[in-house]
């Protein structure tokens, strides 16, 4: 499983648990920086005044979450309850999000739904750099790579390595 490239993250939750658990997981998936919240309007306040790269707020399947998280082009998620499992596309429209996720969350799940997000039309307001389409150039120092799929993130020279008896040999 390749990292997410997010540098800053906001969570909303008014949820504890499902904030640290989202929070947390998103640390693991490759984020930078996750600052969460417990209250969608601080956590708007926040997004409008540094640029974020995503935002992921709960939502309870009625209304629009704040405009303020789109300030600075952050993908923004809406985390809505179980009984969205099926029209999350309609969702995500109706509450002004890029993504409505129904949950529960699994790591696996939320993982997939974000490489699909990123990697769509949407992620291209992230400006993500995928080094490995710069051969001919040196890559930036502040660049970050692309989340792609497994299959088509692999170089194109691979080396294989086998261990025998404490001694590396190349195939």
């Amino acid at each position: 499983m390749l990292l997410l490239p997010l540098r800053r993250v906001i969570v909303a939750d008014a949820d504890p648990i499902r904030q640290l658990y989202v929070a947390e997981t998103l640390k693991l998936l490759g984020a930078a920086q996750v600052e969460p919240f417990a209250d969608a309007e601080a956590a708007a306040r926040r997004a409008a005044s540094e640029p974020c790269d995503l935002v992921m707020a709960a939502w309870d399947g009625a209304g629009a979450l704040p405009a303020d998280f789109r300030a600075h082009g952050a993908l923004v998620v809406a985390m809505g309850p179980s009984s969205l499992r099926g029209r999350e596309g309609q969702a995500a429209a109706r509450c002004g999000a890029d993504l409505a996720l129904a949950g529960p969350f699994l790591r696996s799940g939320l993982f997939a739904a974000l490489d699909a997000l990123i990697a769509g039309q949407a992620g291209r307001r992230l400006k993500v750099v995928d080094l490995r389409a710069q051969t001919a150039a040196p890559a930036p120092a502040s660049a970050v790579s692309s989340a792609l799929s497994p299959a088509a993130a692999r170089p194109a020279s691979l080396m294989r390595v086998r261990l025998s008896r404490g001694r590396a040999r190349a195939s």
